[in-house]
């Protein structure tokens, strides 16, 4: 069986850098892995019905520091993590009005300057 390629467009921040974050899936607190320009990474444990590659649309509600974002986010993919029982779910976050959209990219911006500023 030949398995689809993923392609990413934009850096991906690990969880370790980032700061004062939270975000909500269908009403449900779940762990960030990673966050980026247009998607973000959750680790989710078994993985639930709803996090399934093709289903419906998941409800995001992103907070960042006092600013809460909502987004509509479609499943990209879920992989098995070796080690645990584990399950990373990459999430594409969609249907973004303007200034949501502004917001998550400046916050990107700054935790990818800070980053990269102290390498």
């Amino acid at each position: 069986m030949e398995h689809e390629q993923i392609i990413r467009h934009s850096y991906r921040i690990p969880a370790s850098e980032l700061d004062d974050i939270s975000v909500r899936v269908n009403g449900r607190e779940q762990e960030i892995i990673s966050l980026s320009n247009h998607g973000i990474g959750i680790r989710c444990r078994p993985p639930e019905e709803s996090f399934e590659v093709g289903a419906l649309p998941l409800d995001i509600e992103l907070r960042l520091g006092d600013k809460l974002l909502c987004f509509t986010g479609n499943v990209a993919h879920i992989t098995h993590q070796d080690d645990s029982d584990d399950y990373l779910c990459g999430i594409d976050l969609v249907d973004m009005d303007e200034a949501s959209r502004e917001a998550l990219l400046a916050y990107v911006a700054r935790i990818r300057a800070a980053i990269f500023k102290s390498e």
